[in-house]
């Protein structure tokens, strides 16, 4: 009986433990179904040891980053087209602001191009005479400089300079100027004529004229005095004043009424 009960016992035990590795396999090929390349562990010979394993899932693709694009999706907007300039006002010396876009779209730092020589108003000096003169000049409202200005505080002359004037009767004198930038004396009056323009002189001449000095220096000839109509000559100055006629001229400078003179070839 009691052998028996061993028995019994002993088939009871392999029944329970046979059931609970079946159960086991049942779940450990369930969970190798589900996962992605899982072993899957199965009782051998002498105990139990990893399977073949089961193949990979079939995951979800890597994410990809984007390049460029629009804002929110890792871009930047272009502001500009490459090369584009464009005109902020004007700058410094009658210049104009201009940004430049880049290669990549944006606008770059503004720079001031076609500027001028100078900025308008702004005054320039420079030395001049040989006597430490100054003088000016002032950029005009096109920014570009004005002419020079007269030399100022450089003395009244430049040394070795000369000046003439005219002197006496058509004459000429000279002055010099010296080493200090001032006007030397006056040389003597050289190259005169024989008179004084307008005046006058009997000369040689009959009582009703007389000589007048040009506006050269030089003596005419012999001219009627002002209101004389003739030369009285001795009371021999006679003209033709018609056919037949004749008329002489008195002491008092002025012609005698006409005649008649039948021999005298008027």
């Amino acid at each position: 009986m009691k052998r028996v009960w061993l028995v019994a016992w002993g088939v009871v035990a392999w029944l329970a433990t046979g059931c609970a590795f079946g159960l086991e396999d049942e779940e450990a090929r369930d969970a190798g179904d589900d996962a992605d390349g899982a072993s899957v562990i199965t009782a051998g010979a002498g105990g139990w040891a990893p399977g073949s394993g089961g193949d990979p899932g079939a995951g979800g693709s890597s994410g990809s980053v984007a390049i460029g694009g629009s804002p929110g999706a890792g871009g930047t907007l272009a502001a500009c087209s490459p090369g584009q300039t464009q005109t902020l006002g004007p700058c410094g010396a009658c210049g104009q602001s201009e940004q430049l876009c880049d290669s990549s779209g944006q606008w770059g730092a503004p720079v001031c191009v076609n500027e001028g020589v100078c900025s308008a108003g702004q005054q320039q000096s420079q030395g001049c005479g040989a006597c430490g003169g100054t003088q000016t000049r002032q950029c005009t409202s096109s920014c570009t400089w004005g002419t020079w200005g007269t030399c100022s505080a450089a003395g009244s002359c430049t040394p070795g300079q000369q000046q003439s004037q005219p002197c006496g009767n058509c004459g000429t004198q000279t002055r010099t100027c010296s080493s200090t930038c001032g006007w030397g004396a006056w040389s003597t009056c050289l190259g005169q004529g024989a008179c004084q323009p307008g005046t006058t002189q009997p000369g040689n001449c009959d009582g009703c004229s007389h000589r007048v000095c040009t506006n050269s220096c030089a003596w005419s000839a012999c001219q009627l005095k002002s209101g004389n109509a003739c030369e009285y000559k001795a009371g021999t100055s006679w003209q033709c004043c018609g056919s037949g006629k004749w008329q002489f001229c008195g002491s008092s400078c002025q012609w005698f009424p006409c005649q008649t003179c039948p021999s005298c070839g008027c």
